[in-house]
């Protein structure tokens, strides 16, 4: 009879002790709007375990975890597009109960790097060519003829005549207005290459095209 007491009043300890340990911890899990988040994923990592504990909120948003340790514990939840939730916790911040009560989760922003769209350096349109000087390094005190040198689709000879796509440069005007007449090696050769912004390769078809709108005949290759 003393050993069946014996054992009763083990047994009414172990199940008093693990009452007294044993607690579940709970909350419910909201947006910004007040809205519950359904299958947010909750994490639980209590110091000193071995494993984190895990679970997902149920249609209200609700979690629970039933644990037996009153050490500091770790909590995170996340849910697609919202920014996660994380914090630490001790029982004397959740009290007896360990309600962790509505916790919020706010929309995710995203800070993007600034993006600088730059000018390409050719671009090609019906009748010209347009090269961004800045694009094709040349040595300090260059000429336009050594800028020329440099733009895909230019050759200048060793006596400077100037060819682009394959037809001989006739002119070289600044700003649309012709320069040194009609002598593309003189403008070339004076010209300071760093005083240019843009090199146009234009096709020409004459003064009258412009008037009229009428493109007819081969033209001549001009540089602006």
């Amino acid at each position: 009879m003393k050993k069946l007491l014996l054992l009763l009043a083990l047994a009414f300890a172990a199940l008093t002790g693990f009452t007294q340990t044993s607690k579940t911890v709970r909350g419910k899990v909201f947006d910004s709007s007040h809205v519950a988040l359904p299958r947010a994923t909750v994490k639980l990592h209590i110091e000193g375990a071995k494993d984190t504990l895990q679970t997902i909120t149920n249609k209200e948003g609700g979690f629970s975890f039933d644990i037996s340790s009153e050490n500091k514990m770790w909590l995170q939840i996340s849910y697609a597009g919202l920014e996660t939730f994380q914090k630490n916790y001790t029982l004397q911040d959740l009290g007896t109960d360990l309600n962790f009560g509505y916790i919020t989760l706010y929309p995710f922003v995203k800070t993007l790097q600034e993006v600088v769209i730059s000018e390409p350096p050719i671009q090609i349109k019906e009748d010209t060519i347009d090269y961004k000087a800045d694009s094709f390094k040349v040595k300090p005190n260059s000429v336009v003829e050594d800028l020329l040198k440099k733009l895909p689709g230019v050759q200048v000879d060793k006596n400077g005549n100037i060819m682009a796509q394959g037809k001989q440069v006739t002119k070289i005007k600044v700003n649309g207005k012709d320069f040194f007449g009609s002598d593309p090696k003189t403008a070339s050769k004076e010209l300071p290459a760093d005083i240019v912004d843009k090199v146009q390769v234009i096709d020409d078809y004459g003064d009258m095209s412009a008037v009229s709108g009428i493109k007819d005949g081969d033209p001549d290759k001009v540089i602006n």
